[in-house]
């Protein structure tokens, strides 16, 4: 059977759901995250980010007020006469009100009135920071949050949601440095350390991330999407009992995490237990019906096992909720051409191929179904492909040099099979 793309842990969303909450004058310098909710880091849960507030009530109620409430007070007190700063205060109150009833063009429309109050309103600007964020405009978040360091340097809450936005737009390297700098400023809030975790673990760090959860933990941080993630990280890492065990703890804090079952399952493949990875996945299944990711995984433990009709199932089903999912095309193609369907392998992994620019995998499998119906001269344009994209071609070369051969083109074949066992000389000893 051709090589499968491995399914590894769901990557966490690194969006942010509750906007900084920032009241009273807005030349106040928060130095502090107050009442920072556990974020949930895992596939589709979202962070949550802190209320930065200072001990004056906005618009002149307690912070403790329904969102209808402070727009009510808000609006009350805009009447009034204000200074610029007070005013910015105070619209951003409000801004942050609409923004929890799901109002964004009202809460986008306040923080814009705030900041023309008070251009260097730091609270403001992080709140249409994250507006902007959760709209997909990562440049203008990006630029809010900038600004909003520039006015508020001591600002842990900038630092840390121009990390989320960071980390959004998948730029691990500067997320990390920006959560590292929201902990210099303030080393007790557990979040940040999921965070840079998060970023150490994107980057391969994988010990480095497992002390930040270890130290979310040791602050309060004990979620279940802590404990997933630092099992992630041990995973990845190779260590699958102390994985397990996360996963574990993640369960008997959320018994219905979906998320916790998926990963235990992979970690229970990678040590070959495949029914117990059954077991899990299937029960991630029963909760979260049509996710492509468990789907597909579930598919790969089937063909571990020899099962391919019903891995086959499983691809199609999880293809059906993402149609555009590259790596599990190619893992259906390879059932396909285990099977001996070289056509539909072929259709698979084409589209594999379209899906996954720059990825040899995918391309090398589409030269193999097209080789393997007999069709070499289609075969031939594919693999050079696959060859260029390789940075270690050894297996691509000694395929071109057999569809060089069957071509009749033998020298061709033989300096193919030269390059390809100079690359690899255990290729040398099953060469014929």
């Amino acid at each position: 059977m051709p090589p499968r793309t491995r399914t590894g842990p769901p990557e966490p969303a690194t969006g942010s759901a509750l906007l900084p909450r920032s009241f009273g004058a807005c030349a106040f310098a928060f130095a502090s995250l107050v009442g920072l909710a556990s974020p949930g880091l895992i596939r589709d849960a979202k962070a949550a980010p802190a209320a930065a507030q200072d001990s004056r009530k906005p618009c002149g109620i307690a912070a403790t007020a329904s969102p209808a409430e402070q727009v009510r007070a808000c609006t009350q007190y805009l009447r009034s006469a204000l200074t610029a700063p007070e005013k910015a205060a105070a619209l951003n109150a409000r801004g942050y009100a609409y923004a929890q009833q799901q109002q964004a063009e009202k809460a986008m429309a306040d923080f814009n009135a705030a900041l023309e109050a008070d251009p260097n309103c730091a609270p403001a600007l992080i709140n249409r920071g994250n507006l902007f964020d959760d709209a997909g405009k990562s440049d203008a978040a990006l630029a809010d949050f900038s600004k909003a360091i520039a006015a508020s340097p001591q600002s842990a809450l900038a630092y840390f949601n121009r990390g989320l936005a960071l980390q959004r737009a998948g730029d691990a390297k500067k997320a990390l440095a920006d959560f590292s700098e929201a902990i210099k400023r303030d080393p007790q809030q557990a979040a940040s350390y999921v965070r840079r975790g998060i970023a150490y673990s994107a980057l391969g760090q994988h010990n480095q991330a497992i002390a930040d959860f270890s130290k979310a933990m040791a602050l309060g941080g004990h979620s279940a999407a802590v404990y997933i993630n630092r099992g992630n990280a041990r995973d990845r890492k190779g260590d699958r009992r102390a994985a397990i065990t996360d996963y574990n703890a993640a369960l008997r804090i959320d018994a219905k995490s979906a998320a916790a079952y998926y990963n235990r399952g992979l970690a229970q493949r990678h040590r070959e237990e495949f029914d117990l990875a059954l077991a899990d996945l299937t029960q991630a299944l029963k909760l979260d019906p049509q996710n492509a990711l468990v789907l597909s995984a579930r598919g790969e433990v089937y063909a571990d096992k020899g099962d391919q009709a019903r891995a086959l199932a499983d691809f199609t089903a999880a293809l059906k909720a993402d149609p555009d999912a590259g790596p599990i095309y190619n893992n259906r193609g390879s059932i396909y051409l285990a099977r001996k369907d070289y056509k539909q392998a072929a259709d698979d992994f084409a589209k594999a191929s379209v899906l996954m620019p720059g990825k040899s995998l995918p391309l090398f499998n589409y030269a193999t179904a097209l080789y393997a119906a007999g069709q070499a001269k289609g075969a031939l344009p594919i693999i050079d492909k696959a060859i260029a994209t390789d940075a270690k071609p050894a297996m691509a070369l000694k395929l071109r040099s057999q569809i060089y051969a069957s071509l009749g083109e033998h020298g061709k074949a033989q300096s193919d099979l030269k390059r390809a066992v100079a690359l690899d000389p255990a290729l040398g000893k099953t060469a014929k």
